[in-house]
């Protein structure tokens, strides 16, 4: 005899005793799910607007007061219930910002933005279009345009789109920041991309750069990985007047920036920075194995900077 017929006997013995089948029904469904009582416990809660016991559930480390975790279909409920209340509290609550509280609506709900990935692009975008209409261009600077690879599609890079073609003055309060750090603004591992989408913006929008109020600006970056991305920039805008700032960096301890400071001197040096140089092209001990072989990359790289200075 099969389930079905089991349970239809059960139901018409039961029917004068229990007032139906119904009611034996939902009985025999509570016992035959365990996660009954705990997805009620979890609907009651956000029935009651009791977010905080919401996300409590959702938490893998929670426990009942027996001990016990709660059942795995009651976390994914408390997890997608959460989720969805805070995506409606953030859409709201970032409607509704004004300049006095728009960068704290933005850091207390980011986490909420950040997982909406078809709409990150969008989000991001205008909140540094709406924080630079209200003038708070140091948030933008310091913690949006770093978001992103290091590649042309980066969101850091698409919001400085954004910015530029809302018509906001992004390059001169870029300068006018920067130029006020006393020190980098960036974390070790935060710089290099900061600055890298800025400078992959500032390139590709086009017109007459002006670099020497770069040079100054840029005075207060220190970190290594950085300070690529600054030589790189200098570079390729031809900034001769820049070259005695990159010079600095043949003696930085990161291999990669003395690797960039040589090439950026290959093009913008001349030879009054050939000695130093030149002592890196002999004796820079950075290398990498390739087919069983030491190949010496900065002193390659320096070498052939000065023989671009030479030429010159």
């Amino acid at each position: 005899m099969n389930r079905s017929i089991r349970i239809a006997i059960v139901c018409l013995v039961a029917v004068p005793m229990l007032g139906g089948c119904a009611g034996l029904m939902k009985g025999l469904a509570a016992k035959m799910d365990p996660s009954v009582a705990d997805k009620k416990l979890v609907n009651d809660a956000a029935a009651a607007n009791k977010w905080d016991d919401v996300k409590k559930y959702c938490d893998r480390k929670f426990k009942k007061p027996d001990g016990k975790k709660l059942h795995y279909k009651a976390k994914r409920l408390a997890c997608d219930t959460q989720a969805a209340h805070l995506k409606a509290e953030s859409d709201k609550a970032w409607k509704g910002a004004t300049c006095k509280d728009i960068v704290d609506v933005w850091k207390k709900y980011k986490p909420a933005f950040s997982r909406q990935r078809g709409k990150l692009n969008g989000y991001h975008a205008e909140a540094c279009v709406r924080m630079g209409k209200c003038g708070h261009y140091g948030y933008v600077f310091k913690e949006l345009i770093h978001w992103g690879p290091m590649t042309q599609g980066a969101v850091g890079i698409k919001s400085l789109k954004a910015m530029d073609k809302a018509g906001l003055p992004v390059e001169k309060e870029y300068l006018k920041w920067f130029s006020k750090q006393a020190s980098s603004p960036y974390s070790a591992k935060l710089g290099m991309y900061a600055i890298g989408h800025y400078g992959f913006w500032r390139r590709d929008k086009g017109g007459t750069i002006n670099c020497k109020p770069y040079i100054n600006a840029w005075k207060s970056v220190d970190e290594g990985e950085a300070l690529v991305q600054v030589y790189s920039f200098l570079r390729r805008t031809k900034c001769v007047a820049a070259a005695d700032m990159i010079f600095k960096g043949l003696t930085h301890s990161n291999a990669r920036t003395r690797l960039r400071a040589c090439q950026a001197l290959g093009v913008l040096g001349n030879k009054k920075h050939i000695k130093k140089m030149s002592i890196l092209a002999k004796s820079d001990g950075t290398y990498k194995i390739v087919r069983r072989n030491k190949i010496y990359w900065v002193r390659d790289m320096c070498r052939q900077a000065v023989g671009q200075i030479k030429m010159r």
